[in-house]
């Protein structure tokens, strides 16, 4: 048998180039970004770039867009997202997220939410659809009563809200105070 090997294609050694530049504004202002070129194809492999608006605990406003190249182009990635946690009304807070494909000119995952916080006790009501690999919807309705440190009856949608809405605070946790040096 006679093994004959193809001649190499005419390749480059450069590695990618990665540049990410982010800062705060304000106190209040966070913007990020992050960039991956390819030297030897000459483009960007993917691009991310996000602003955070958070002026207090409790309340925050992301958006954000995400760039992901892919020999195939019906798999490029195109990803505009927004998403918040705002006060309502006395101690009623809504959250939400939608995150939407510019390509398919659809959404792809979304989440809303409201959040009823009181001293002792939170209820949270949390619903989210998100396309699954197969192009079809996925939808969770989740509701969870939390007795302050004691006790959490139902669905924990936490996760979902802090992966979800970058900055989410949970807003019955108790503040931590540190003691003053030297007291015990």
């Amino acid at each position: 048998a006679r093994v004959i090997l193809g001649a190499p294609t005419a390749t480059t050694n450069q590695s990618d180039v990665l540049l990410s530049l982010g800062g705060r504004i304000s106190n209040t202002l966070q913007i990020d970004s992050l960039a991956q070129y390819n030297p030897n194809e000459s483009r960007t492999e993917m691009f991310v770039a996000s602003a955070r608006y958070r002026p207090e605990s409790g309340k925050v406003f992301n958006l954000g867009y995400r760039y992901t190249f892919n020999p195939d182009p019906a798999l490029i990635l195109k990803q505009a997202d927004m998403s918040t946690q705002w006060p309502l009304t006395g101690r009623w807070h809504m959250v939400g997220q939608l995150k939407y494909s510019l390509q398919e000119l659809r959404t792809v995952e979304a989440l809303a939410g409201l959040e009823y916080n009181q001293d002792c006790w939170a209820l949270r009501l949390v619903a989210q659809q998100f396309v699954t690999a197969l192009r079809e919807s996925s939808t969770s309705i989740m509701v969870q009563l939390e007795l302050n440190e004691l006790i959490r009856v139902g669905d924990d949608p936490l996760g979902a809200l802090k992966l979800s809405v970058p900055g989410y605070t949970k807003l019955n946790d108790k503040p931590t105070t540190k003691p003053a040096p030297g007291t015990p």
